[in-house]
């Protein structure tokens, strides 16, 4: 067995060594606080601790940061004279960089806890990140980072069991509107169609009202498509309903006793995960949030235990805080709206470490790389270019066995207006998985 010796327990050392050696290269280990814990006859040891053993070892000299309890800011210098870029270098040390110290800054996501500068909806912006910075956003860091690491532990301890992980896919749908004209009110209707007679869009005048005659279907009514998508793959997709039980600027779902809309629910949940997509005027507000999981899981019948935020509006660690108070076990927000990637530089689920509380969670953080909005609002990228940089990502996450989460919409599917030559991308990207 790997015996892991270091002088400073600590809880983030506990943390991320689990995740490291555990979870990314399925290695079984023990902590030991004393060296008379080890066996040289049938224990390997890594050392990590201020001094050097008298015992075949490899040797890690720690950074400092995982002894710590606060928060601060820190002077980080990335270096890109080895493969893969890293900081927390270590001159005195079997292995260049303390791994464990700046995994654990990027999986903690330690720099949202300082100050910075958020964007229009309050987020932290992916432009402000040290990955984006340093130019690996794109790049499952600490999973490549634990790979290697994997061959230098392999050369000094040939015999040093991994267990193997299996590349996953995760299908996250976001169902932020439901459907585009059918079941909305006559109120909302006759103002949809205001809007159309005053932007002189004809075609969408004439759409509305052949959707609402039921001459043809609703052009977001994307989800028997979807179903198929899914089973041709083999895997059960996770859809986030906006369940808000008023309208907004930004919660524009229909009313959540619309029968048309709570019908799909219920088909969806019979052959998919639902979980609460907590509107964007409960951000901050637990009570608000609660009430929409609520209401959501009594049109479904079935307890809903995943989230992830309307806009991706998501502030490190109070809004983990609300979502941990009304009891979601698993969020899949991490990522980021303006920029595609790896937002905790993992494409592993992994659990939330309270860095206030200086605490491991029970809440569960699923990072998504890719979302269809990223690409068409905020990138301006075109479908073909699209396809591409997401089969790059696909590419990176099979590399080091992990899980491709990605985050579409049933809109971008319909290839309807500002749509137009999307509707086949997510497609084409799932095929492209089992070939």
């Amino acid at each position: 067995m790997l015996k892991i010796y270091t002088h400073t327990p600590s809880a983030r050392f506990a943390y991320i060594s689990k995740f490291l050696l555990e979870t990314v290269l399925g290695i079984d280990f023990k902590h030991i606080s004393h060296l008379s814990e080890f066996d040289p006859a049938q224990d390997q040891l890594l050392n990590y601790s201020n001094q050097r053993s008298s015992y075949n070892e490899l040797y890690l000299a720690p950074h400092g940061l995982l002894s710590e309890t606060d928060i601060r800011d820190l002077n980080i210098e990335v270096k890109n004279d080895q493969a893969l870029p890293y900081f927390f270098s270590s001159n005195n040390s079997d292995w260049h960089f303390d791994i464990f110290s700046a995994a654990f800054y990027l999986l903690s996501r330690y720099e949202e806890y300082l100050p910075n500068q958020a964007d229009a909806h309050g987020r932290f912006a992916a432009e402000n990140s040290l990955a984006h910075r340093a130019g690996f956003l794109q790049q499952p860091l600490i999973d490549e980072w634990a790979f290697a690491f994997a061959s230098e532990l392999k050369k000094v301890f040939p015999t040093l069991a991994f267990r193997e992980n299996h590349f996953q896919v995760a299908c996250t749908i976001d169902i932020d509107q439901a459907f585009r004209t059918k079941g909305k009110s006559n109120a909302r209707f006759i103002k949809s169609i205001l809007g159309s007679l005053l932007n002189a869009d004809f075609k969408d005048l004439k759409n509305k009202i052949a959707v609402r005659r039921l001459q043809i279907d609703d052009p977001f009514d994307q989800y028997e498509r979807l179903e198929k998508m899914h089973r041709k793959i083999n895997w059960k997709a996770i859809y986030f309903i906006l369940f808000a039980e008023k309208n907004t600027a930004q919660d524009i779902n229909l009313a959540i006793t619309q029968a048309d809309f709570l019908q799909r629910i219920k088909r969806l949940s019979h052959t998919a995960d639902i979980g609460i997509h907590p509107s964007y005027q409960s951000n901050k507000n637990p009570e608000i949030m609660q009430s929409e999981r609520f209401n959501l899981s009594q049109v479904i019948q079935k307890n809903i235990n995943s989230s992830r935020q309307h806009y991706l509006k998501m502030q490190i660690p109070n809004t983990y805080y609300d979502l941990i108070k009304i009891g979601i076990l698993h969020d899949y927000t991490m990522g980021y709206a303006s920029q595609i990637g790896f937002r905790a530089s993992t494409c592993r689920p992994f659990p939330f470490f309270d860095l206030q509380a200086n605490e491991i969670t029970f809440l569960t953080l699923h990072p998504f790389c890719l979302m269809d909005t990223t690409f068409h609002a905020y990138l301006k990228y075109t479908p073909e270019q699209t396809l591409a940089a997401a089969k790059q990502l696909l590419e990176s996450v099979q590399a080091v066995k992990g899980v491709f989460c990605t985050l579409w919409h049933n809109e971008s599917m319909s290839g309807y207006q500002e749509w137009k030559g999307w509707e086949n991308i997510y497609e084409e990207l799932l095929s492209s998985i089992y070939v």
